[in-house]
């Protein structure tokens, strides 16, 4: 920000076009950002003497332009911006987050945008600068050491690294950051270390192990509690995925998981087809069975149309589905 305004003739010129014509200026002109500006000026005492008595002899209604609550708010933010400090705070935050948002859809005046543009402490992405700085910092400590930081170098920067890993996991990092972490001596490392794993990433590996071991996926029924709130775990999976909440990292996790399904419907299908191959041998099912009746709506579901190809070959290969077995359907 200019912290002195010269007596010029450029300025007392434009201040005379306000004095002859008496329009008010709108928000989206060039004069409503003069406008705005120069009883900001005025206030804080970077005028000269001609400016004020030019200012001062305005129109009430034109200088009332510089003292409307959206004027008054810019006021407070152009303070700090001169005493060098930080423009957020309080209601400031509320109202430069709602001038952003405004901006970004493209609702935002000229000249509000061009008010807001003349304060050295404004941005128009401040979490991108932040993400920007932090990340500088984090790679001039890498050049100088040949690695990230850890706790034990600088806990800020450690912590920061650790948030990136945590966004990355819940696709919340765009390719760009993605490729900038990537170029960072360690990085990659540090995603595999066990001790940088959250939370989730340590269940979804105790459901990859406990698949492996059983060749199955955890029931809720179970009597063994940790086997029933691994499942329970599932099934929050499924559900946020439905709902479109699971990040893209969570995602390819899961689904590189044996056996993966993203319904429990389909899941339930593949524990009870791999049952029946364990108990049948390929030899036809008894009325007596007790998936039999599983086993019939299996067969109506294909009538219909509702079961996919993969399954309805999953069936055929157990020698429970065929043409003269697709139409049987129990009383």
């Amino acid at each position: 920000m200019t912290a002195a305004c010269t007596d010029d003739f450029a300025w007392l010129n434009r201040a005379a076009a306000f004095s002859r014509n008496g329009d008010v200026p709108e928000p989206d002109t060039d004069d409503y950002a003069w406008l705005v500006w120069a009883v900001w000026q005025q206030r804080v005492g970077l005028l000269s003497l001609p400016q004020r008595v030019a200012l001062a002899g305005l129109p009430e209604a034109v200088r009332a332009v510089g003292y409307t609550p959206w004027a008054l708010r810019y006021a407070e933010c152009a303070d700090r911006d001169l005493a060098g400090l930080a423009l957020g705070g309080g209601k400031r935050t509320a109202w430069l987050t709602a001038q952003r948002r405004a901006h970004a859809r493209g609702s935002l005046p000229a000249g509000r945008v061009a008010l807001l543009e003349r304060l050295d402490g404004f941005s128009w992405t401040p979490g991108a600068d932040r993400w920007d700085s932090a990340f500088a910092l984090v790679r001039d400590f890498a050049e100088r050491t040949g690695s990230i930081p850890v706790r034990g170098d600088d806990a800020a920067l450690s912590g920061w690294l650790a948030a990136q890993r945590f966004a990355l996991r819940a696709g919340r990092l765009d390719a760009g950051r993605i490729a900038a972490l990537e170029s960072l001596p360690g990085w990659s490392a540090s995603l595999s270390n066990t001790r940088t794993r959250g939370v989730w990433d340590r269940r979804c590996s105790a459901l990859r192990s406990f698949v492996t071991e059983t060749g199955r996926y955890p029931h809720t029924g179970s009597a063994d509690t940790r086997e029933a709130a691994l499942a329970r775990w599932v099934s929050t999976q499924r559900e946020l995925y439905r709902r479109g909440d699971l990040g893209s990292y969570r995602i390819d996790a899961l689904a590189g998981l044996p056996g993966w399904r993203w319904g429990a419907r389909e899941a339930d299908f593949d524990a009870r087809s791999r049952q029946l191959c364990q108990e049948l041998g390929g030899e036809p099912i008894g009325t007596d069975h007790r998936l039999y009746g599983w086993v019939v709506s299996q067969r109506r579901r294909h009538r219909d149309g509702r079961l996919s190809d993969e399954q309805a070959a999953m069936l055929r290969s157990l020698n429970l589905l065929g043409d003269d077995l697709a139409a049987t359907v129990a009383a």
